[in-house]
């Protein structure tokens, strides 16, 4: 049995490792990634709850080589996009 994941009670943090990497960007930067859908959607689960985090990657493939290098059992669910602005 593995041991449960530690969760830090107010940061993206799960066993140290920061599972969020928009934590703390401007909101100009993450529409300029989700525009570029360079942001990948991650989750995991422990203490039987599901936690959401994202990974900035070039290609979903690279994504989940992050996602499974965090060792969190991360699986990567979708790309973060930007919704249709209306025009002025």
């Amino acid at each position: 049995m593995t041991a449960a994941i530690k969760l830090h009670p107010s940061r993206p943090l799960a066993d140290g490792i920061q599972y969020d990497e928009l934590y703390e960007v401007d909101e100009e930067t993450r529409e300029l990634l989700a525009d570029r859908r360079v942001v990948y959607l991650t989750e995991f689960k422990t203490g039987g709850r599901r936690f959401g985090g994202n990974v900035i990657a070039g290609s979903w493939s690279s994504a989940e080589l992050i996602a499974w290098a965090r060792g969190l059992g991360e699986v990567v669910v979708g790309i973060l996009i930007q919704p249709e602005r209306s025009a002025p």
